[in-house]
């Protein structure tokens, strides 16, 4: 990953954590982590396709990042579903709305545009015998850089 697409990555995961101040957020893949999460929910991010064109030292990159969101049933396991939209919905505040500081929605210049849902989200039911549920999103970001 480039230098930039690790800036694309660092913000991304801030703005988890900022949406989601008392959550796991992590870089990878949510089977990795389910074992060891002491606060829930559990949010990992993967980078998952680059699509970079290069123009002599200029690259344009849309790179896709998987989302998942992974919430455990607790004593209440009957709120869970309730739970998961609401995830849904700051996951999409977060990294959708518009900020008076970040007009454009670009994460401050960082991008060329706003960021897309690259397929539609889908709800992870629980696996017979285990106690997780969660969320499965595609995030697809596009920037430029110019390469040393």
């Amino acid at each position: 990953m480039s230098n930039k697409g690790n800036l694309v990555l660092q913000a991304l995961t801030a703005k988890m954590q900022q949406a989601f101040p008392t959550a796991t957020v992590k870089e990878g893949w949510a089977s990795s982590y389910l074992r060891q999460v002491e606060q829930w929910p559990l949010i990992t991010i993967a980078p998952i396709v680059t699509n970079a064109v290069y123009q002599g030292r200029a690259v344009k990159d849309d790179m896709q990042f998987h989302i998942q969101i992974v919430d455990h049933e607790n004593e209440a396991p009957e709120t869970l579903p309730s739970r998961l939209i609401q995830y849904l919905t700051s996951y999409r505040k977060a990294l959708f709305s518009q900020q008076p500081t970040d007009r454009f929605n670009n994460w401050d210049g960082l991008l060329n545009g706003q960021p897309t849902e690259g397929a539609e989200t889908r709800f992870i039911e629980p696996t017979p015998g285990q106690p997780y549920a969660g969320l499965s999103m595609i995030l697809t970001t596009t920037y430029s850089q110019t390469m040393e």
